[in-house]
């Protein structure tokens, strides 16, 4: 199982287009390393341990160096890179190929290395070289310029202005996804040079600025500013500020951040939107942090309201017991009674035996009848005698003689003797 040009491409491709920091790219591909080891041992097969520890052993001496010769070094990275894809070309054995693998890895970890005056020399010498194809030239200065771009956005986007050669005609998405990462990275450091080159990049080039392109430039404005990133929404004419609201929050992620963030979004005419993705995200931290975070923040009731609207079982999962109690205990009795019920069905279908057994163990209360309803009407297609049981304990009134009838209706198809003996047991006509 010997990696192919291809799959050589697609690894620098990946690290390009989805825009992965280099460090990333690094780790992941050290893992995949590990796991093929991993794999060969477990299959019998030799691996070449050799070429790994020379590998390890050169990047090691590439740091000890005191003094680098710039120009040298790109020279070397690009006959490194052409002699890889060449072997990788030719190989097509049975045996798991480490050793390729490790050289890759390597690959990605001296470009992740390179300065942006060695960026711009990489470009310069890949684009005149003939061992190479347009698909790996693009991919390997695609990578490079994300890489830069960690460090030095500015000087990123000069190199990919000077590479537009590489991602014409049908590569748009490839010169769009670079580019938005680039743009994303540089918002963070300088938010207005960043929105200026978008602009006048779009102008000429209407195919790069797309709503994807501007959420990325807002997400990454959020993180220095993000009253001028929800600015930005409306300036930007999105088609789906939804999607860029939650974005500018997701870039809060700790509790003093995501304070800030609602102070933010205390100050907007419209922040409710941006409320409500908040707290799905705080849910996702975990109930006890979540509930400590609500006390200092002492939000009020209309705030609350929105803070837990999008609270599902996604976020809530194994606290989603504790989520509905606290609900019970701070909500309005009529705002309780959906947002229960609807995380109480989800959790039900995901996993009905905790579900059942958080019921079974919980006081009865105004948050435990909303839960039962339910829990029974989840069940109830699959388990109505235990759907039955648990509408049994719910108080008088229509809706428990609606779930009655709804339990009576799913037990009819499975057992018609058992449904016509629970409808006369309360009184009804099946």
């Amino acid at each position: 199982m010997r990696l192919s040009t291809a799959v050589a491409v697609l690894i620098l491709a990946v690290c390009a287009t989805i825009g992965w920091r280099g460090q990333d790219a690094v780790r992941h591909l050290r893992g995949e390393r590990q796991a093929l080891v991993a794999e060969a041992t477990a299959l019998g097969l030799a691996v070449d341990g050799a070429a790994v520890a020379a590998g390890d052993q050169t990047r090691h001496r590439r740091a000890a160096r005191p003094t680098v010769d710039r120009e040298a070094e790109v020279r070397d990275f690009v006959r490194e890179l052409l002699a890889l894809l060449k072997d990788l070309k030719a190989g097509q054995g049975d045996a798991p190929n480490e050793s390729a693998l490790a050289r890759i890895t390597d690959m990605v970890e001296r470009i992740y290395q390179l300065d942006a005056g060695q960026v711009q020399m990489l470009l310069d010498k890949i684009r005149t070289s003939p061992g190479i194809d347009d698909e790996a030239r693009r991919n390997v200065i695609g990578f490079a310029i994300v890489s830069l771009a960690d460090s030095h956005p500015e000087a990123a986007v000069a190199v990919y202005d000077a590479a537009q050669d590489l991602f014409t005609g049908e590569n748009t998405r490839a010169r769009r996804d670079v580019a938005a990462k680039v743009l994303g990275t540089w918002a963070a450091v300088d938010p207005m040079a960043a929105l200026e080159w978008m602009r006048k990049t779009g102008a000429r080039d209407a195919e790069l600025v797309t709503d994807a392109t501007k959420r990325t430039l807002i997400a990454g404005v959020a993180r220095k500013n993000p009253g001028l990133a929800f600015q930005l929404i409306d300036e930007l004419d999105l088609k789906d500020s939804g999607e860029a609201v939650r974005q500018i929050v997701g870039t809060a992620r700790t509790p003093a951040d995501q304070r800030a963030m609602l102070d933010v979004l205390r100050g907007l005419a419209d922040g409710y939107e941006g409320m409500e993705a908040l707290g799905a995200q705080m849910a996702g931290q975990g109930y006890d942090a979540t509930i400590a975070w609500l006390s200092a923040a002492q939000p009020t009731l209309a705030e609350i309201l929105w803070l837990t609207k999008g609270l599902d079982y996604p976020q809530t999962k194994t606290d989603s017991g504790k989520w509905m109690e606290w609900m019970g205990d701070h909500l309005p009795q009529d705002k309780v009674d959906h947002k229960v019920m609807v995380l109480m069905a989800d959790w039900t279908t995901r996993d009905y035996q905790a579900a059942g057994g958080w019921l079974a163990n919980t006081p009865d209360g105004p948050a435990k009848q909303a839960a039962v309803v339910g829990y029974a009407k989840t069940v109830a297609p699959y388990d109505p005698a235990t759907a039955a049981q648990w509408v049994e304990t719910l108080p008088a009134g229509g809706t428990r003689q609606a779930l009655l009838q709804q339990v009576n209706a799913e037990w009819n198809r499975m057992d018609p003797a058992a449904a016509a003996a629970f409808a006369k047991k309360h009184g009804f006509v099946p």
